[in-house]
């Protein structure tokens, strides 16, 4: 029996990829935004940390943000 392939943090979260190694897309889709089109902050965060952490090779210590409705 062999071993499934693990499945990337990236993969996992959404985070598709572009021609320019430095910018990375989030699609906001009904499964991690609200029913109004808006993004869940930890949807948010969670990814932007995990790609900084692919960007630098290095893990994140700490993280935190705050989000305010306008």
């Amino acid at each position: 029996m062999t071993e499934p392939t693990p499945l990337s943090s990236l993969s996992f979260l959404g985070i598709e990829t572009t021609d320019d190694p430095h910018v990375w897309n989030l699609p906001v889709t009904p499964a991690i935004g609200g029913g109004m089109g808006q993004l869940f902050g930890g949807c948010a965060l969670g990814p932007a940390i995990e790609q900084l952490e692919e960007m630098t090779g290095r893990p994140a210590a700490w993280a935190a943000a705050q989000f305010i409705n306008n």
